[in-house]
């Protein structure tokens, strides 16, 4: 069987009112989980696949903290990494002649 990874993407918030005993979430980001599984149960049972990751990404919410399931994303490989050609290009094509040495550890040499 061929496994896949599914990302759950979470909104994340925070109950800034909780020690006052009152609920005031506010979103502060996202937050991905994920799961391994046979490409075979997603394509053929992903609803009841869905079901039961939102019922544990959400089951991992409490009164500070909330996760709201946003998007699922089917990862069929490992993201590829371009760090180095982004550094690279951003440093040639930086406005502010001057800051690069800031960023210059970011650059390995080839």
């Amino acid at each position: 069987m061929e496994k896949i990874t599914v990302n759950i993407i979470c909104q994340y918030q925070e109950n800034y009112a909780y020690y006052e005993g009152k609920q005031h979430w506010k979103p502060k980001g996202s937050v991905v989980f994920s799961v391994q599984l046979d490409l075979a149960q997603w394509m053929y049972d992903d609803q009841r696949c869905k079901e039961i990751m939102t019922r544990l990404t959400v089951g991992k919410s409490n009164d500070l903290v909330r996760y709201e399931v946003v998007e699922f994303e089917t990862v069929l490989d490992e993201p590829i990494n371009i760090t180095q050609e982004f550094n690279k290009e951003y440093l040639g094509e930086h406005p502010y002649r001057g800051c690069e040495h800031d960023l210059k550890f970011c650059i390995e040499e080839d």
